[in-house]
């Protein structure tokens, strides 16, 4: 089925038309766009459709140039930082599919600079994967076994749900952790603050050893 979304036809709703003619074995597509980012310029969006297992899946690669922007001569990706924090939101969009996007804080980026980063990214998918009613959370990111970290959660205001997960790092006092995973969830819910359920509005959070 296709949908229809502004002044014409969604191009989402186009690709998705022209998977489901093909065999089940090869309904899948990699999607790669830029991303205006405030403060960072354009960032490189990747979005793995795979209508086979009803869900998309979206990052953030980091990239040559410090913060991870483009860079017109390309060059060696930047190493990834030990445990780097991660933001998740999902979503159930209007085409059924379970899509989510992860973003990992990159190399010098701050707590706010990684929640802005994260929100372009959820806005420029929103346009072109708009969340279905009732909305419904995607499937928790998984951890490697061994890893202790503390996680948040919450629904946010427009029912997408988010979360936060901070790995330990090795070494690491308790304190520090816990300051750290605050900083995260502090910045991600000034960009998309909670959905108010009578007395209970604050995100829970809990400690999980994977």
């Amino acid at each position: 089925m296709l949908f229809l979304r502004g002044r014409g036809l969604s191009w989402f709703a186009l690709l998705l038309g022209g998977l489901l003619s093909l065999p089940a074995a090869a309904q899948s597509d990699l999607l790669v766009r830029p991303v205006d980012v405030p403060g960072a310029g354009l960032r490189m969006l990747v979005t793995r459709i795979d209508l086979a297992a009803g869900g998309a899946q979206s990052a953030m690669p980091v990239s040559a140039g410090g913060g991870g922007g483009l860079s017109p001569g390309g060059g060696a990706l930047l190493p990834t930082p030990e445990v780097p924090q991660r933001y998740r939101s999902a979503w159930l969009d209007v085409f059924g599919l379970q899509h989510q996007l992860v973003t990992e804080q990159e190399p010098g980026e701050t707590a706010d600079g990684h929640a802005l980063r994260h929100a372009a990214g959820v806005a420029a998918l929103l346009a072109d994967f708009p969340a279905a009613e009732p909305e419904a959370g995607g499937p928790s990111t998984p951890l490697e076994a061994g890893a202790q970290a503390l996680e948040t959660s919450w629904k946010g205001m427009t029912g997408l749900d988010h979360q936060v997960i901070t790995v330990r790092k090795t070494g690491e006092n308790l304190d520090k952790w816990a300051e750290r995973h605050a900083d995260g969830v502090g910045a991600l819910l000034k960009v998309f603050p909670p959905k108010p359920v009578g007395l209970a509005s604050a995100p829970a959070r809990a400690a999980r050893v994977a």
